[in-house]
């Protein structure tokens, strides 16, 4: 079934309303119901409304079976009346008996059964879906069992890229002057574009250029150096004109240059014209007639390379992505394209026959929202999975809102399948629920005076009608226009030039604004009973630059704004100040950068003071130790702490905010810190962080993560991109560029379609597909211009008319907002070879269409002159702060184990919950967890240690980080992959200065490393032949992170729960609890069909195997806490386990808890029972685990199931 939505029509609401169809009338669980869209925060939205729905239809069907009737809920006056409509009407029908096969009873069993399941409902974006579905069946896919997802996979893209240039293109088989010009032209990073856009499309059918004719390489090459040759005894003074000299000089500096045609034409002349006065004969005639050779053969030759280009790139393309995704495989790496990629191949595999089959009858029913936004490889994906008897499958979307194609979105894959749909399976939502009937009407004509107002004959306009959903007026002293038509000024023989008519429509539209936030502070412009106020109003622009030019005049006039754009964060002039400090941190001693830091909005240094520093060696001595400072900080305890230190010592959020654009400066400059935090979470080192922060600046991706954040919610006009505008409303909207001719976008190859199928053309010269790609351009143009339009709910404002461009009237009589009303009876095809009659047609078709839409519509000159400033309409001194009344539950917080062992009253004021929080202890005397002062090594027991022996394990945080890493790193099954396991590590948490010292003389960390890695994964943990030697990779994970609820959490009650369950005694004395615990399991094993979970120790107990004996461990365990600790990852995973495995049985399938103080694991070391030093161990039983659950407010086992 496919529906198209329009603007408007409440395409969310409908997507809702199939939802509780399908959980009502088929009796689909939530989870069986597949619900797709395209952004994460998209998701996020429909999750929450299908919510809201099933919660209103609940509330309809309660007061149903108590004798009221469903519309006595949802009363004409009330607000919610358009949102409990579909409830209480569908409610009324199951009442008649008018929904087959559906009584109340059962509908109201289908809805508290799906909002008691609705944690589990399958509302995903496209990849998380892709993900999910691969994540069953990782074997018989060929997949990983384990991987990490990606966000960005240009390392991958860069490496294949650059070693094909170096093994193909930097070859012996091409000239040196073939190879200088492909330097630019096919560098490793035009090549790795092209492969981003392959991947996204790989099914996209390509067509190359033919094959090249070396001879003529070879024959330019022989008259290049020809004529650089006779060049050199060639004056300038020869010849009359400078120009074409110049224009030789610039093709002789380098084989193959790129000339515009002016300096061709200019090349062209210096062969003919000899020097004024003199005869033909006495002009340099050697060069002539080279340069009439080299000017012969120069545009066969220039063919010929762009051939050789093309060549190289159908190479690389046809070879490069199945090597790059064997690669990301191998090293369990998986990308958002892969995802797509990687299910379509398994559908389609003749292995996998039963995966369609199985994948529909666990989601029998599929909702794919916003599908004009889809592509072929996604909509193969959903067709082939659908096919399936039985299965339900809705299209929702607008042909006529596909703007999205630089992400991929393919328009002509929404029209391939309403064509398999058919007119009968298609059905159009006509009511408009966004706009006042005016604007509905008004829209209307705009879009409906040119029957092919969407260029594509598949993509029609259907007049909308307003809907149930009623809106208060805006009244503006009489003002009752809801779309204004501005027309530029100037007339036929005499248009604006577009620079200039930028500049007037900027004033224009700033004055209006201006005048509608005074009328609202005057109270005399209302939208129904409130005053209208800024941030009821968007002005809607193309570009970023257009945005910041409207941000300066707004700011001018006094007025606030905020952007929301498609624009990445790491294109703003902070990302340039954010790489300028990474790479001072990379090489602190760099006097220049850091003095370029110094300059930037981060520090705030002017030009004075850096001269004075640096005129001041203490001084430069000082801030460079400042800076070193800092290094240390990012590598000791990460880039949080150096980066809030840094704006501490800076002073830079004050400072920022005291000046202008000061809060979308500190924005971005938080936003993009926040960015490589996560960066540096999973990379190793700085160089590898800058490395990485450099590609995303060249890239300026367009994830989610990384797009611009508004820097404020306070009361302001908001500046939004046509892109992020789309599903936004505005109760008045500002379109002040519309008229615009739009900037084209590069891309390697002509992309066009073929009815359905996607065609990139790298051909010489293709003509044809040039043209197609123009139109389908042009198509998005308008579908552009229709978003934008759409806005508004009570009234748009709109630019148009006639201009000059290039000194031409040419894109204006050609643009796409005059073919909307100027273009009827005209083909697509005519308008952009030919455009329109004339520009005075243009106006008269903009004054006709004004007349038909009147009153709602009306047009006059763009207004002049400037705004006068706004005052606000509270001043600061009347401003006072919400008293807050709400009553906030001290018990419910987020806790772990650090917090509840030191009572700490939130989880940010706590530690981690590792080693870290953790003294050291020595001869009963407790020492500062970073550093240790007293001397680590007594001399007797220093020369009884071996150089690797794990005593000489540095001590504190980042020595319990550093071992920490190793174990996760590390193959226990095969010591030759440790040295790596080592080296990461270590570049992860290098070894500070006190951590060389408390290692052996000369000894390397590494070693020591080594030992401690050989001891542990030897040693029989837990007396039945479990060794870590035995473990591979599938069979464990590391850093389990968990989260679950609890019950009221008392402290006297766990501890008696903990000590029946065998752990040390604890003391605890914590306030009481409700809410969550969080914290990560450093392992998880699986082994001989129990699971095991392992905790890594790095205390230091003692130098004597004593000191590590399972008696010593006990008390170690009681004094630190780690009783407690030990309870919470054991409820956890019991949880965990309960909830995965059918017919769970915790004492057969849970194996026990394996505490492993390291330092004291080695052979020889044990009791006199036999067991190893440094391993606590602990099996709960099964009545002891149940206890804990319930002492942590778990469900008993009954009531979980399995």
């Amino acid at each position: 079934q496919l529906i198209e939505a329009s603007a408007g029509t409440g395409k969310t609401w409908t997507n809702c309303a199939l939802v509780l169809r399908l959980l009502v009338e088929r009796g689909l669980r939530v989870r069986e119901i597949l619900v797709v869209t395209f952004t994460k925060a998209a998701t996020a939205e429909l999750k929450a409304r299908i919510r809201a729905r099933l919660v209103d239809m609940r509330r309809v069907i309660a007061r149903m079976t108590n004798g009221s009737s469903p519309s006595v809920l949802c009363p004409p006056s009330s607000a919610r009346c358009v949102a409990d409509a579909f409830a209480s009407r569908y409610a009324e029908e199951i009442r008649a008996g008018r929904v087959p096969g559906v009584d109340a009873q059962q509908a109201r069993h289908a809805v508290d059964r799906a909002l008691a399941e609705f944690d589990e409902a399958a509302i995903f974006t496209i990849h998380g879906f892709c993900q999910r579905a691969l994540a069953e069946v990782p074997f018989a896919a060929g997949l990983p069992f384990a991987f990490e997802v990606a966000e960005d996979d240009a390392e991958w893209l860069e490496r294949a890229a650059a070693d094909f240039f170096r093994s193909r293109i930097a070859s012996a088989e091409f000239e040196p002057a073939v190879v200088r010009a492909l330097r630019s032209s096919a560098s490793p990073e035009v090549l790795a574009r092209a492969l981003k856009a392959r991947l996204g499309r790989p099914l996209a059918e390509l067509r190359f250029a033919g094959a090249r004719d070396p001879g003529r390489f070879r024959d330019y090459a022989r008259a290049y150096e020809a004529a650089r040759v006779e060049r050199n005894g060639v004056r300038h003074d020869i010849f009359i004109v400078s120009d074409p000299i110049s224009a030789w000089d610039k093709l002789l500096a380098s084989p193959f240059a790129s000339l515009p045609a002016r300096d061709m034409t200019a090349l062209r002349r210096l062969v003919r014209i000899p020097r004024k006065g003199e005869s033909a004969a006495a002009a340099p005639q050697p060069f002539l007639d080279a340069a009439r050779v080299l000017l012969d053969l120069v545009d066969p030759a220039r063919e010929d390379l762009e051939r050789l280009r093309i060549g190289l790139l159908e190479e690389f393309l046809r070879e490069a992505p199945g090597r790059v995704r064997g690669q990301k495989r191998e090293q369990r790496v998986i990308a958002y394209d892969d995802m797509l990629y990687n299910l379509h191949q398994a559908l389609h595999d003749p292995k996998l026959p039963w995966l369609a089959g199985a994948l529909a009858a666990r989601y029998p029913a599929a909702l794919i929202d916003e599908f004009q936004d889809t592509d072929a490889l996604q909509y193969a994906i959903f067709s082939t999975l659908y096919a399936q008897p039985g299965a339900a499958l809705f299209l929702v979307g607008d042909p006529k809102q596909s703007i999205y194609a630089f992400r991929n979105a393919d328009l002509h894959t929404y029209l391939d399948a309403a064509r398999h749909a058919g007119a009968e399976r298609t059905h159009t939502l006509g009511a408009n629920q966004r706009c006042v009937p005016g604007h509905i009407a008004a829209t209307n004509a705009l879009f409906g005076a040119n029957p092919r107002a969407f260029v594509l004959p598949e993509v029609g306009f259907h007049p909308a009608v307003p809907g149930e959903r009623s809106h208060p007026a805006l009244r503006d002293d009489g003002n009752d226009s809801q779309l204004t038509l501005w027309m530029l000024p100037g007339n036929e023989d005499a248009p604006l030039s577009a620079g200039v008519a930028d500049s007037a429509v900027v004033r224009a539209t700033v004055g209006e604004i201006a005048r509608l936030i005074a009328g609202g502070n005057a109270r005399r412009i209302t939208i129904g009973d409130r005053p209208l106020a800024a941030r009821d109003i968007a002005v809607i622009v193309r570009t970023h630059d257009q945005a910041a030019r409207m941000r300066a005049a707004l700011r001018d006039a006094g007025i606030g704004s905020v952007e929301r754009g498609e624009h990445s964060v790491f294109a703003t002039d902070e990302a340039e100040t954010m790489s300028l400090l990474l790479a001072c941190l990379a090489d602190a001693g760099d006097a220049g950068v850091r003095r370029a830091v110094l300059a930037t909005p981060l520090v705030g240094l002017d030009a004075a003071a850096i001269e004075r520093e640096a005129a001041d060696d203490a001084a430069s001595a000082r801030r460079a130790a400042q800076f070193a400072a800092y290094r240390d900080l990012w590598r000791d305890r990460g880039f949080s702490a150096m980066w809030r230190r840094l704006l501490d010592d800076a002073g830079t959020a004050a400072r920022l905010l005291s000046g202008r654009e000061g809060e979308r400066a500190l924005t971005n400059l938080l936003h993009l810190a926040e960015l490589l935090q996560e960066a540096a979470q999973r990379l190793s080192g700085i160089d590898e962080v800058q490395r990485w922060y450099e590609r995303q600046r060249a890239d300026s991706p367009k994830a989610e993560a990384a797009l611009l954040r508004l820097e404020s919610d306070e009361d302001r006009v908001e500046l939004v991109t046509v892109h992020a505008a789309k599903g936004l409303e505005y109760p008045v909207v500002f379109c002040p560029f519309l008229w615009r001719p739009e900037a084209s976008h590069t891309r390697e190859g002509i992309e066009f379609h073929e009815g359905s199928r996607t065609v990139v053309s790298f051909a010489v010269e293709d003509r044809e597909a040039q043209a197609r790609a123009e139109l389908e351009a042009f198509a998005e143009s308008v579908r552009l211009i229709y978003v934008a339009a759409t806005r508004a709910v009570q009234r748009s404002y709109l630019v148009a008319g006639n201009y000059f461009y290039r000194r031409s009237g040419n894109a204006c009589r050609r643009s796409a907002l005059n073919w909307l009303v100027a273009g009827a009876g005209r083909t697509p095809e005519d308008w952009l070879d030919a455009g329109a009659d004339g520009l005075a047609a243009i106006e008269s078709a903009w004054r006709a269409l004004a007349a038909a839409g009147a009153p709602a519509m009306t047009l006059s000159s763009l207004p002049d002159g400037l705004p006068v400033p706004v005052a606000t309409a509270v001043e600061a001194s009347e401003r006072k702060a919400r008293i807050a009344r709400r009553q906030l539950s001290e018990s419910w917080r987020l806790a772990s184990f650090t917090s509840l062992i030191s009572d700490a009253r939130s989880e940010r004021q706590s530690a981690a919950d590792h080693d870290e929080s953790i003294e050291i202890k020595i001869n009963g005397v407790r020492h500062d967890k970073n550093i240790v002062s007293d001397p680590i090594y007594p001399q007797e027991h220093d020369a009884a240690l071996g150089p690797d022996d794990p005593l000489r394990l540095p001590r504190g945080a980042a020595a319990g980080s550093l071992l920490h890493a190793v174990f996760e790193r590390a193959d226990f099954t095969d010591p030759a992959s440790w040295e790596d396991a080592i080296d990461a590590a270590l570049r992860r948490f290098p070894p500070g200065a006190q951590s060389a010292e408390h290692c052996a003389a000369g000894e390397p960390l590494r070693a020591v490393l080594r030992q401690t890695l050989r001891a542990v994964t030897a040693t029989d943990l837990d007396g039945e032949g479990l060794r870590l030697a035995q473990v591979d990779g599938r069979s464990r994970l590391n850093e389990v992170e968990f989260d679950f609820g609890t019950g009221v959490l008392d402290a006297g009650l766990l501890a008696q729960a903990i000590r029946f369950a065998g752990f040390p005694d604890t003391r605890l004395a914590f306030e009481p609890l409700k809410g969550f615990l969080r914290g990560a399991i450093d392992c998880v094993l699986h082994r001989r069909g129990r699971f095991f979970l392992i905790d890594w120790k790095s205390n230091f107990l003692g130098w004597r195997p004593d000191d590590y004996h399972p008696g010593r461990l006990d008390q170690a365990m009681a004094e630190e806490g780690y009783g407690l600790q030990a309870a919470i990852y054991a409820v956890a995973l019991h949880r965990y386990l309960r909830r995965r495995i059918r017919a769970y049985d915790c004492g057969r399938d849970f194996g026990g808890i394996l505490y492993l103080f390291v330092r004291g694991i080695r052979p020889g070391w044990s009791d006199a029972r036999g067991r190893p030093a440094g391993v606590f161990r602990l099996r709960p039983g099964a009545d002891a685990l149940e206890r804990l659950d319930r002492a942590f407010g778990g469900a008993p086992a009954a009531e979980t199931g399995s």
